[in-house]
């Protein structure tokens, strides 16, 4: 299986198992988002936290977490052997504050050496 496909398929099991365990759990994941694009140039709309899953101009994040009107959180997974880019990181940072103005980010890359799920 090539990487690519390998990393689409851990990604989509993430947020079925991220999604049920918020339904589980609400109050333990409020503020927790999984798999949601928000958009560089829209205006923050402060009825929605994101936009549809490939909008043009939009960026993806793995899981963002509202800490609290004071705090972010973005997770981004990492499958392979690649890192996230500086490119990578203006581009998550842009995004969230295009969003999320005056909030400030912490950005944590995920790597999972010993998988806790097996497809």
């Amino acid at each position: 299986m090539k990487p690519q496909v390998l990393g689409t398929r851990i990604h989509f099991s993430a947020k079925l198992r991220f999604d049920a365990a918020a339904v589980a759990d609400p109050v333990w994941y409020a503020g927790m988002y999984a798999e949601v694009s928000l958009d560089l140039f829209a205006p923050p709309d402060a009825t929605t936290v994101g936009i549809t899953y490939g909008t043009p101009g939009s960026t993806r994040f793995d899981v963002m977490q509202l800490v609290s009107p004071q705090m972010g959180c973005v997770y981004d997974y990492k499958t392979g052997q690649a890192g996230l880019t500086s490119a990578q990181l203006l581009k998550i940072a842009g995004a969230w504050n295009a969003r999320f103005p005056n909030v400030p980010v912490i950005i944590l890359e995920m790597r999972q050496y010993q998988p806790l799920w097996v497809e």
